[in-house]
């Protein structure tokens, strides 16, 4: 039998098979058949056919008593074989399968190369390219076929040089050559296959399902906290229907349809740089829309100044406006809005002089709920002339920035406020 491939003389063997396939034409499926001598057995490649043009191939040996197939392994058959698959990269011929073919008797190989020259010779040697529709029996058979198939999947990152703290959009492509391959691989015609689920590992601990279905691509976002290297993996879950060929008692293959469950999966490193981040606050001004109290419901316009009745007390109703809403940066560029709520407010003191009454005093109120004041005192006279009195209140509110960094604020503003019946009209 023929010794396994090793070093220096796996490459020299491998030179002369593309050599070879380079004058040698494939006969039939593929196939080249072996010149055993004359009146001797013949070696041959035959095949089954199964679904969709699929075709399922075997060694067979024909002598004076007819044809006979020619299983590997160890079933009760006149004649045996061993399949070698060796990459040769030929167009249009990736794979090239070796047929050695026994006599099970004396062990002696029918389609052996003459003396002295080496192995493989492919004018004695039967050989066997296969393709996406002719795949070789050449194996034991599984209950439920798997296997992992990583080159099939082309997985991407975009920016190239993406910045921590920016999104990153991780893509994924399942070619549908992976339904080939499978042919090639598990000696399997694949009738149909589908997509069950995705799972995106990103590398810094946090990973992402998204559903299967008829699509073969995804793509989804992920915010890297820190820069680093980080590896990226997509694995998409595939299952399917397949039809394969076994070979029987009696030594020839057969037909069955077995169900499939493939993982492929494939690698991204994602290179993200350090960025400053700054989160830039937000802009807020506080109008008010007065009402007497118990007189009747506000208005929705906010006044930075407003009249007040002597001796009356007057509802405030908070008008907040975001003047400018707050923002991030990642080195120094705009990197996305925040969204700014102010959730309360309260009475924070007057310049000049205070109201006679504050209900309530210092209190933190929500948005709704109105702020009373009441002055007894007509406006500020300074120089001869009418000043309003300035009154301070504040807003807390929460900012979320893009980034999910949040943080709460408390701005001050001023309202001026004008007392009519002033003191000079008394």
């Amino acid at each position: 039998m023929t010794p396994p491939l090793r070093g220096r003389d796996a490459i020299q063997r491998l030179l002369v098979i593309a050599s070879l396939l380079a004058t040698l034409p494939l006969l039939g499926a593929g196939a080249a058949p072996a010149a055993t001598g004359a009146g001797g057995p013949q070696v041959s490649i035959a095949a089954v056919s199964g679904d969709q043009g699929h075709a399922f191939v075997y060694a067979q040996v024909t002598d004076a008593l007819g044809a006979h197939p020619a299983p590997p392994g160890s079933s009760p058959t006149a004649y045996y074989s061993r399949w070698e698959a060796v990459p040769v990269g030929a167009p249009g011929c990736p794979w090239l399968w070796l047929v050695y073919v026994y006599d099970r008797a004396t062990n002696r190989q029918l389609n052996a190369p003459p003396p002295g020259l080496p192995t493989p010779y492919l004018p004695s040697t039967t050989f066997f390219c296969p393709g996406p529709r002719v795949s070789p029996v050449a194996g034991l058979q599984l209950a439920i076929a798997q296997a992992r198939l990583d080159l099939d999947l082309v997985v991407g990152s975009s920016p190239a040089r993406p910045q921590a703290g920016s999104p990153v959009s991780i893509s994924a492509r399942l070619d549908s050559s992976v339904a080939n391959d499978l042919g090639l691989l598990l000696s399997m015609a694949i009738g149909d296959w589908q997509i069950d689920g995705w799972r995106i590992e990103f590398g810094d601990g946090s990973q992402a399902r998204l559903p299967g279905g008829s699509a073969r691509n995804i793509s989804t976002a992920h915010v890297y906290a820190a820069g680093a290297v980080y590896q990226a993996r997509v694995v998409a879950s595939v299952s399917g229907i397949a039809q394969a060929a076994e070979y029987g008692p009696s030594g020839y293959p057969f037909l069955v349809r077995r169900s499939f469950a493939v993982q492929v999966a494939n690698d991204r490193p994602v290179s993200v740089a350090s960025a400053s981040v700054q989160h830039v606050s937000p802009l807020i001004a506080a109008g008010v829309s007065p009402v007497i109290d118990g007189s009747g419901a506000p208005t929705s316009a906010g006044l930075r100044r407003i009249d007040v009745p002597r001796a009356e007390l007057v509802d405030l109703y908070l008008r907040p406006a975001i003047v400018r809403e707050g923002y991030r940066t990642l080195g120094g560029a705009f990197a996305g809005w925040a969204h700014s709520t102010v959730t309360g407010w309260r009475y924070a003191g007057s310049l000049g002089s205070a109201p006679d009454r504050v209900i309530p005093d210092a209190r933190w109120l929500q948005v709704e709920a109105p702020l009373g004041i009441q002055w007894d005192r007509p406006d500020l006279v300074l120089g001869g002339q009418a000043h309003d009195y300035v009154v301070r209140v504040q807003l807390r509110i929460a900012v979320r920035y893009p980034d999910g960094v949040a943080t709460d604020l408390t701005v001050t503003a001023t309202v001026g406020v004008g007392v009519r019946y002033a003191a000079q009209n008394e």
